[in-house]
């Protein structure tokens, strides 16, 4: 088989699932510190973090290190203030609708780590809460991997108010994120297995993850049939050549 072929080939094996509604990690389980871990579900899928961070909610509310004593506080979307979640609803997405997320906060350590999925994830998201002060920016360096910037709190405000970062809604970056008070949802443009990224310091913010649709391998009978006709394409163009 010729590389152009193997090529269409490998491209074929790897098919997104269709896409529908969002489905936000449900974190089950933290470890918390320097070299920690969290880890759960999203979808029908596994997520894993590991890295640095100094805090942490889960989705029953259980809570480490949260400075605003938020021991179940749904930063997403409070039911006193609904219209705080209208940050995170743009472009087809909604808010999350788990309340753990990933605390970082004021610490003498890098912050950051990887997130691995048990399922390549297309386009995945990230949500903030409050990352960066109106003073003080925070970054997020994602190393190279480009991503849009799908909804913020510039109009509409979140749980701490309104804010601003570097990439207006709907643009495209590979530059780090540089967040001012930043609530809203970006979007990870590609399919990954695992995100890597880094963080800077300030009093403390959180994220989130969340997915739309997943890479699907297909079942081994479909496997030989893709193969068996890619094959039979192969014996023609030979034909055609001779």
């Amino acid at each position: 088989m010729s590389l152009s072929l193997r090529s269409l080939a490998a491209a074929l094996l790897l098919t997104p699932a269709l896409a529908g509604a969002q489905t936000w990690a449900n974190w089950t389980q933290a470890t918390q510190g320097f070299g920690g871990s969290m880890s759960g579900t999203i979808g029908s899928t596994t997520i894993n973090f590991a890295g640095n961070f100094n805090g942490y909610q889960l989705a029953n509310g259980t809570s480490f290190g949260l400075s605003e004593n938020g021991l179940g506080n749904n930063y997403w979307t409070p039911a006193s203030q609904p219209t705080r979640a209208l940050p995170y609803q743009n472009a087809g997405v909604s808010a999350p609708d788990r309340l753990g997320f990933i605390q970082f906060g004021n610490a003498t350590f890098p912050y950051g780590g990887t997130i691995t999925f048990g399922q390549a994830v297309v386009n995945p998201l990230i949500a903030f809460i409050s990352a960066g002060q109106p003073g003080l920016a925070v970054t997020y360096d994602f190393f190279g991997a480009s991503y849009t910037v799908l909804s913020d709190n510039t109009l509409n405000q979140a749980y701490w108010g309104t804010g601003t970062n570097n990439v207006g809604v709907g643009n495209t970056s590979s530059s780090p994120l540089v967040a001012r008070e930043f609530s809203g949802t970006i979007r990870l443009n590609g399919t990954f297995e695992s995100i890597q990224f880094s963080t800077t310091n300030e009093y403390w913010h959180g994220i989130t993850v969340g997915a739309s649709s997943f890479a699907q391998v297909p079942e081994p009978a479909s496997i030989a049939l893709l193969l068996s006709g890619v094959a039979g394409f192969a014996i023609v163009a030979r034909r055609r050549r001779a």
